[in-house]
């Protein structure tokens, strides 16, 4: 099905997927990248700063390509000291995510944007092969997911994110098309 701007996400090629997480990376990378400095350390929606937020983004994007590598040699089992498979949820681990995503942006500062894109694109080439030699298992805190879910878990990521900054900073935003349709597609 087709709305009126466009393919859906889940109508493209796996090829094609991992081609819009790479346009959806520059484009937040570049839209974050263009804000003054000062910016980067106000309020996102919720108590982040637009830092952390960033900084989580590159936090998950390291995460998943971290569970895809030892998916692909045959471990799914947790890591570090992350929740059970099927048992993490985003809302209870708030508290832990907004404290890592608070160390990484102190630790990062002013890098924190280039790393977010660095390691992202770093996730796109590890998705970036054929769809079926990624039905293999990983591990993710919702439960135990073929590796090719990774592309539509970081859209979904990227365009909560986006509107997260991007609404405390230029109300009223609009979520990204890709982001909306990642979010839909993994309800």
């Amino acid at each position: 099905m087709e709305s009126a701007s466009g393919p859906r996400l889940w109508d493209l090629p796996h090829h094609e997927r991992v081609g819009v997480v790479r346009d959806e990376i520059g484009r937040v990378a570049a839209r974050v990248g263009s804000l003054e400095a000062d910016l980067l350390d106000r309020p996102a929606v919720g108590d982040w700063t637009i830092r952390e937020v960033v900084a989580h983004l590159a936090v998950v994007a390291e995460f998943y390509t971290d569970s895809i590598n030892r998916g692909a040699s045959g471990d799914a089992g947790v890591s570090g000291n992350r929740p059970r498979a099927g048992t993490g949820r985003g809302a209870l681990a708030a508290a832990t995510i907004r404290q890592q995503a608070a160390q990484v942006a102190e630790t990062l500062n002013d890098e924190v944007i280039d790393i977010m894109r660095r390691n992202a694109l770093g996730l796109a080439d590890t998705l970036d092969a054929e769809e079926s030699s990624l039905a293999f298992e990983c591990y993710h805190p919702g439960g135990i997911i073929a590796a090719n879910r990774f592309v539509v878990l970081f859209l979904k990521e990227l365009g909560l994110h986006e509107w997260d900054m991007f609404e405390a900073l230029q109300p009223p935003c609009k979520m990204s098309r890709w982001g909306v349709d990642a979010a839909l597609q993994a309800m």
